[in-house]
């Protein structure tokens, strides 16, 4: 039952991670899902080059705060576990389980 809750939250954060990156510039494998702000959400819509930099700007700032709050939840995790669970979690972490590959 400790394993099974472990990869829960292995899965949960591997999710939460991959789906703040799809955020960010430079977006997650394959792209951003439906309703994510990847970078090919303004690619449509010709830009100058001072908004441009603006939204760089932008999405940086929070992708600073994202990785700060990633942080701060991987530290209060960590701190309801157990010592073997903890160094599971790290373990897991190091190797996180591959996505299945998409239906061709």
């Amino acid at each position: 039952m400790k394993m099974k809750t472990v990869a829960v939250v292995v899965f949960g954060l591997t999710l939460a991670v991959s789906s703040a990156s799809w955020c960010m510039p430079g977006g997650g494998p394959g792209g951003p899902p439906p309703g994510m702000m990847g970078p090919q959400l303004f690619d449509s819509l010709d830009l100058t080059d001072d908004q441009q930099t603006s939204i760089d700007a932008i999405r940086a700032t929070y992708e600073s705060q994202i990785n700060d709050l990633q942080s701060q939840m991987m530290d209060e995790i960590k701190a309801v576990l157990t010592d073997e669970q903890a160094e599971t979690l790290e373990e897991m972490l190091q190797n996180p389980p591959r996505p299945p590959e998409p239906p061709q």
